[in-house]
């Protein structure tokens, strides 16, 4: 009897971790395309890479490592600052309101999938919509790809 009440606790934990696996890996597919959306906008594009350069600085030319410290700085910070943004978003991304337009702030987008997966998005969306140029350089032997602008101002 103890063994089999044992057994059914054991095998419902195992269901549970499994459920919120399953909801997490949901709630971070639901994040990217939101974000995927948001960033083919030209202007929301714009209008992101401004914002992120403002909090961490990031110069005329960027590489992925730097945006990546930067995108992690301006999603912390803002979720300090607005922490019941971030929970009324989770709930959201969890599928409690799964048809409603979700309509999430990027840095809590940001702060859901991850800096570097966040970060390679806005790459590629930028590089997509040619508002990124990507440039290779090399230094001390080493190559790498920076980024930058590519409108120019007259």
């Amino acid at each position: 009897m103890f063994a089999a009440l044992a057994l059914a606790t054991l095998a419902a934990s195992f269901g549970l971790l499994a459920w919120r696996a399953s909801a997490r890996a949901t709630w971070i597919q639901s994040a990217l395309e939101d974000a995927d959306d948001a960033l083919s906008d030209k202007n929301s594009f714009l209008a992101l890479i401004e914002e992120i350069s403002a909090e961490g600085g990031l110069n005329e030319a960027w590489t992925q490592s730097e945006l990546i410290e930067t995108v992690s700085s301006w999603s912390n910070h803002f979720t300090d600052r607005h922490p019941w943004v971030y929970r009324h978003a989770t709930v959201r991304l969890l599928g409690l309101r799964a048809n409603d337009s979700l309509g999430v702030p990027l840095a809590v987008l940001a702060s859901i999938t991850g800096p570097v997966d966040f970060a390679k998005l806005v790459i590629a969306k930028g590089l997509e919509s040619e508002l990124i140029a990507e440039h290779l350089t090399v230094a001390d032997g080493k190559a790498a790809y920076r980024y930058s602008s590519a409108i120019t101002v007259e």
